[in-house]
């Protein structure tokens, strides 16, 4: 069954849809129905969901603040770590010893471009987002031997998602620095998820979609 953590946002939304389509079992939630920076929040809705001994987890949770981080708001930049990262851990603390219980696991996590190359204005983002491969590594170490795998997709610009609230002039200017000269379509998102989904040997792993940013 897939697990969607953060449903409303566009490529969370997107492979609900696409994986409902193809007749897979699928729970979801958004922000407005889970805090993933509470635990007792995130417990709260899997003791009223029911699972099934496959899970995949794919975390489409995100929050950002832009900002030079020498005029950022400390609770802004604050915030942006806690669902980031610390929601993240949240989400594995809960599942991982579901997962182990099973046997079996799949995990996809969203880190982005934007921690490969360095853009003003996103220290805690990219701070947040970097994290994740470093925190994948370890995880996928210690539950390897249980059928378990985690992975990270490094996101580059996309036509869906955070990328809807950039003004359309600086959406072109991004569009000139990609070698491909486009944003990823969201069904190469979902292509990426069911790589990581169908290859059980491949775990700890960082795979970069970005059309030839770097």
């Amino acid at each position: 069954m897939i697990v969607v953590a953060g449903s409303n946002g566009g490529i969370g939304k997107f492979l609900c849809e696409k994986y409902r389509s193809l007749g897979e079992s699928v729970q979801s939630f958004s922000h407005s129905e889970v805090d993933v920076t509470s635990i007792p929040s995130i417990h709260e809705w899997m003791l009223r969901t029911v699972f099934h001994e496959d899970i995949s987890l794919i975390n489409c949770t995100g929050y950002t603040n832009n900002a030079l981080l020498s005029k950022s708001d400390p609770l802004e930049w604050k915030k942006t770590i806690e669902v980031n990262l610390v929601g993240t851990y949240n989400l594995l603390h809960l599942f991982l010893p579901l997962m182990r219980e099973y046997g079996f696991g799949r995990i996809i996590l969203f880190s982005s471009v934007v921690a490969q190359i360095g853009v003003r204005g996103t220290s805690a983002y990219a701070a947040s987002k970097s994290a994740l491969w470093g925190l994948s590594k370890a995880v996928a170490v210690e539950n390897a031997d249980k059928g378990i795998s985690i992975n990270c997709i490094n996101l580059g610009y996309t036509d869906a998602g955070m990328i809807e609230k950039v003004p359309i002039t600086i959406q072109s200017a991004l569009r000139k620095d990609i070698p491909m000269g486009r944003f990823a379509y969201p069904q190469e998102v979902y292509n990426a998820v069911e790589y990581f989904r169908n290859n059980p040997y491949t775990t700890g792993v960082t795979l970069d979609l970005n059309g030839g940013l770097v």
